[in-house]
């Protein structure tokens, strides 16, 4: 699954991502969520609607009915202490993430570093893998994996389902994760009009077809440290708000924050 929806890069190129791995991706991911809908974290339920609400957005490309959604369970995180220097987080936010980044100069980056060392594998993971490192990448497109960053600040990696577990906060933000993507995944995402519509699909989503899951999420127990002004300050690394915050991501999984 991809977890496009809530997480906020600001909306510069999130480029796609070509090279050792065949991915094609991170997508875009614009105003909270993934490809965004709320510039401060997790994306929360604003009010009214449920499983059998409807939409809300208007948008032909919202799928209103989520009733095929089934939840995947998402594999265990993987970090690496100092896999990356701090220089390669520095280019490759820059090259892949940053203002000036271009198809080009992401691949240029990663065919540069393909040969040094444990940096790109640490970075970039096929959704496939039995645990997933900063990114996961399906065949077309790669997105932060920000469930299993949460985990790893929570400390509930033992938690997972994918570790027998009865379940983690980023399970349950990882599902509902995937019921955005499943409600919102044929809207258009190609320039700011695309973004737009993908970021006003998920905030429906939210508040609508995929309210249950918004709901187990903020109510979880498991995430319940997350509210007021008690969550762990290394929690704040895995909503990354604007590109200048990628390399405190990026250092949960593959730098010198590694858990």
């Amino acid at each position: 699954m991809q977890f496009k929806s809530v997480l906020a890069v600001s909306t510069a190129v999130f480029v796609s991502v070509m090279g050792a791995y065949g991915c094609s991706g991170p997508t875009p991911i614009g105003a909270d969520g993934g490809k965004d809908a709320a510039k401060d974290g997790p994306v929360k339920p604003d009010g009214g609607g449920g499983p059998d609400s409807g939409c809300g957005s208007g948008l032909a490309c919202e799928l209103c009915d989520v009733s095929g959604y089934s939840a995947t369970a998402q594999s265990a995180p993987a970090a690496s202490l100092n896999a990356c220097t701090q220089q390669q987080i520095t280019d490759f936010t820059a090259a892949c993430f940053g203002t000036a980044a271009t198809q080009t100069t992401c691949n240029a980056w990663q065919t540069a570093n393909a040969d040094a060392g444990n940096c790109l594998p640490c970075l970039f993971t096929l959704q496939s893998a039995a645990a997933w490192g900063a990114l996961v990448c399906t065949s077309t497109s790669c997105s932060l994996n920000i469930p299993g960053c949460l985990d790893m600040a929570l400390g509930q990696k033992a938690q997972e389902k994918s570790a027998g577990g009865t379940g983690s906060c980023g399970d349950l933000l990882a599902d509902g994760y995937g019921c955005q993507d499943y409600a919102c995944s044929t809207c258009d995402t190609t320039g700011a009009a695309g973004q737009t519509d993908f970021d006003t699909c998920v905030k429906s989503a939210v508040a609508y077809e995929c309210k249950s899951y918004a709901d187990a999420y903020t109510n979880g127990t498991q995430c319940a440290v997350l509210q007021g002004d008690a969550a762990p300050a290394k929690t704040a690394n895995c909503f990354p708000q604007t590109d200048a915050d990628i390399p405190n991501y990026l250092n949960m999984f593959c730098g010198n924050l590694v858990q």
